[in-house]
């Protein structure tokens, strides 16, 4: 994300929402917005922490009013599409590997 962002940055402006920026560590461009919302461990606080992020995604999308949203990997990528259809997801690995119950339970919805 970070080469991407200031590649972007040289003719867009340039949001980068975390989840949990609590360990950034490398340089980027552009604007950052950190949701303080970290990932959680059993299956129900997972459903509630989707949900949440979700819910946070759709209000800063709707007072950002972003033109166009890349979404990148599964863990940012269900919440966005939920939050908005303007999400362009990228996937960089293996569903058959690398996706949870939950995760094949959300893209069996899709």
């Amino acid at each position: 994300m970070s080469d991407l962002s200031f590649q972007f940055a040289k003719q867009h402006d340039v949001t980068l929402i975390l989840f949990d920026g609590s360990r950034m560590y490398y340089p980027y461009a552009g604007e950052l917005i950190n949701i303080h919302c970290p990932s959680k461990h059993g299956f129900l606080a997972k459903v509630f922490n989707f949900l949440d992020r979700a819910n946070q995604l759709r209000r800063i999308f709707k007072i950002k009013r972003f033109d166009t949203i890349i979404s990148v990997m599964e863990h940012a990528n269900f919440p966005s599409i939920l939050a908005s259809r303007l999400t362009i997801a990228a996937n960089h690995c293996n569903p058959e590997r690398n996706f949870s119950r939950f995760d094949w339970l959300f893209a069996r919805w899709l």
